[in-house]
């Protein structure tokens, strides 16, 4: 199922639920299921690591990528140390995150920010 039409879900059923007195709104957080932390770190940024890239990889029998194909495009070898992997983090943490969770509803899941037709 599309980011999007998840979103609208909660959207519509928050829409159901009555006003709470002297207590603040519900707020909804939304999972999604990656095939590894490295997706998530490539989504927007490589344009085949997508979610539609692997609903039309799952659908044609073929799938876009694998977790090693992504660790080797994120760390530079499918088989990264944790010393690898921790810098990896600390430079999606300063550089990518915050650009992401402005403009990647792919990514964020967040109500203030539009989807991008996934």
């Amino acid at each position: 199922m599309p980011v999007c039409q998840i979103r609208s879900i909660a959207k519509d059923i928050l829409n159901q639920v009555r006003p709470r007195q002297h207590i603040p709104p519900l707020k909804v957080a939304i999972g999604l299921a990656v095939p590894s932390i490295e997706a998530w770190l490539l989504c927007g940024i490589n344009p085949h690591v997508s979610e539609a890239a692997w609903i039309n990889g799952v659908r044609e029998g073929r799938l876009p990528y694998t977790k090693d194909s992504l660790k080797a495009e994120v760390y530079g070898t499918s088989h990264p140390s944790l010393l690898i992997e921790t810098e990896a983090m600390r430079q999606a943490r300063v550089s990518v995150l915050p650009w992401r969770y402005r403009y990647s509803s792919a990514c964020f899941l967040t109500a203030s920010v539009p989807c991008f037709g996934i």
